[in-house]
């Protein structure tokens, strides 16, 4: 991964086997899961979407061969945005902030690269070996089933805040 070769990655989450397909996939089913959040159109282009995020795990599963990198996980993150910003539209605010709960491991991501990087001093912009996934393996010696494990445990509970903003 261009994290672990210490190449230029932004804030991209394809650091591991499987991590990007997971995180997109957990607000997805979320969406999905969730009665009236993703109506009419919206719900065809996210099933679509999760469709294929599984045949991109299943014909690259681990050990992986290939990685998206930016060119991937960009759009790939832009697309998840955008379907979860248009079922969010007309929604209450507890109900929108809820929506944010199924993309809350991106978001802990983003907050702790912008953190980690600004704190020594570098640019959030530039790339380095900080990932939340690659931390939990150097530091906590997780194994990337671990890693896999604890975020989809972790992004399974945020992505209830929808449901639970809904029924609150």
């Amino acid at each position: 991964a261009a994290a672990e070769q210490g190449g230029a990655d932004r804030f991209q989450i394809d650091v591991m086997d499987g991590l990007l397909c997971l995180l997109a996939a957990l607000p997805l089913a979320g969406l999905l899961a969730i009665p009236d959040l993703a109506a009419g159109p919206l719900r065809s282009e996210i099933t679509f979407g999760l469709i294929g995020l599984g045949a991109l795990f299943l014909f690259n599963a681990p050990p992986a061969r290939i990685y998206a990198g930016d060119g991937g996980s960009l759009p790939l993150g832009f697309l998840v945005g955008a379907w979860c910003l248009a079922a969010a539209e007309g929604l209450g605010p507890a109900a929108a902030l809820g929506v944010s709960g199924l993309v809350a491991i991106p978001l802990l991501e983003l907050s702790l690269l912008v953190v980690a990087r600004l704190s020594q001093g570098l640019s959030p912009f530039r790339g380095s070996p900080d990932h939340f996934s690659l931390r939990l393996q150097d530091q906590a010696h997780w194994s990337k089933w671990q890693v896999l494990g604890g975020s989809a445990a972790v992004g399974g509970w945020y992505a209830l805040a929808p449901l639970a903003a809904a029924r609150w």
